[in-house]
């Protein structure tokens, strides 16, 4: 049996593979800045049976967030099957050839992770709230990921661009 075969990692159950931290009880909700238990917050993605990533909004903020983003969808749809991500350049299809998940045994799709969903976001300025329209799921995250701030997007661009002139091949 090899170091890292499945045998060997289902030996454990999931709750004695998970160190525990009993630190942090409360979080600061992002929108209203309110400082609240946990159990306030949703849990926004599983990743086993038994964890899972907490929401950075509290439970009353994330249900403004989604009466305004139903309201904005309200008066778009879909683009069509031919449009393409401004950011990535990337079509519905292409977008969807990516992020299968696979039955580790047989090798045999198990899910497309955008199957249950549509891959484009209506994508707003969180400040003036104003539509700028579809992107698609992973390049909305980058956007969300960097705040939507120019300026991060600009420091992340001159890291690249100071990484390309001094990296090392390895």
């Amino acid at each position: 049996m090899g170091r890292d075969t499945l045998e060997q990692l289902s030996l454990f159950s999931e709750e004695e593979k998970t160190n525990y931290s009993s630190d942090v009880e409360t979080q600061v909700c992002d929108d209203c800045k309110e400082e609240l238990p946990l159990r306030s917050y949703r849990i926004k993605n599983i990743h086993t049976e038994i964890t899972g990533v907490l929401s950075n909004v509290c439970g009353s903020c994330d249900n403004i967030r989604r009466q305004k983003s139903r309201l904005r969808r309200s008066v778009l749809d879909d683009p069509d099957k031919d449009y393409k991500c401004p950011i990535c350049l990337r079509t519905e299809k292409e977008i969807q050839s990516k992020g299968l998940v696979i039955d580790i045994k047989t090798y045999k799709i198990a899910v497309n992770k955008y199957a249950r969903k549509s891959i484009w976001r209506l994508d707003h300025c969180h400040i003036t709230e104003k539509v700028r329209g579809f992107l698609c799921n992973p390049c909305n995250t980058a956007l969300g990921n960097f705040k939507d701030s120019i300026d991060v997007l600009k420091r992340a661009i001159q890291f690249m661009e100071r990484s390309d002139d001094n990296s090392t091949d390895i």
